[in-house]
């Protein structure tokens, strides 16, 4: 079976038993991308993680807006703690962050 990669079109060729029936991962020598292929035909990517904005109120103003690793830094970090009040797009209102949805 013959297979190329999406990124940089380097091409590969493997036995079709090894690919036949089954999901096949392999990491292009030219790019290093990772292919995804079933029976032989590409599987898409998995989208990528919607990325939320975070608000919190640190003594008495607002932080933000913070992308989900920003917000756990300032949590890793000790500046947003469990009774820190906090909010995200979804939610019906603030909540402490130890009731808030992650």
């Amino acid at each position: 079976m013959r297979l190329a990669c999406d990124s940089c079109g380097a091409r590969y060729r493997l036995a079709d038993e090894k690919v036949r029936g089954r999901l096949v991962e392999i990491r292009c020598r030219a790019c290093a991308a990772v292919l995804t292929f079933r029976d032989g035909v590409p599987v898409p990517a998995a989208p990528p993680k919607p990325t939320r904005l975070w608000f919190a109120l640190v003594a008495g103003a607002q932080l933000g807006p913070l992308s989900d690793d920003a917000f756990e830094r300032e949590i890793a970090e000790g500046r947003i703690l469990a009774s820190t009040f906090v909010w995200h797009e979804g939610m019906a209102e603030w909540m402490r962050l130890s009731e808030a949805p992650r």
